[in-house]
């Protein structure tokens, strides 16, 4: 059976092993999910690219639309749209809605040395 000081000194390692453990969590985390400063211009369209996609969805389902249906730009964009202000890749590329069921594109995609390529993992079939 362990004393009363022996009971202290066990609480106070396991409370320094908790702190130690928690330090290198906060330290770890934040580097896997920090997007990727080399890159801003990669990042910046294919959050771009997200947005038109969840936008899409919304459009056919809103609108009984079946997959393999092509949005026009004027169903998504525009005043009382699903998104209000269009933007423009900041490498210079040119979207893409694509039709229902395929992601948007952007015209720089893998030619550039970072994709701008929305991951597959994102859009729902």
């Amino acid at each position: 059976m362990l004393t009363s000081e022996e009971k202290k000194e066990l609480w106070i390692v396991r409370v320094l092993i908790f702190f130690v453990v928690l330090l290198f969590a906060f330290w770890l985390f934040p580097k896997v999910s920090r997007p990727n400063k080399r890159f801003p211009a990669s990042n910046t369209c294919i959050a771009w690219l997200k947005q038109l996609s969840g936008a899409k969805e919304q459009w056919a389902l809103d609108n009984r639309k079946a997959k393999g249906d092509l949005p026009d730009w004027t169903d998504i964009v525009g005043e009382r749209r699903y998104i209000k202000i269009s933007r423009a890749c900041p490498a210079g590329g040119i979207y893409s809605l694509n039709p229902v069921g395929q992601p948007p594109t952007c015209s720089v995609g893998t030619n550039d040395s970072a994709p701008h390529v929305l991951s597959p993992l994102i859009t729902r079939e």
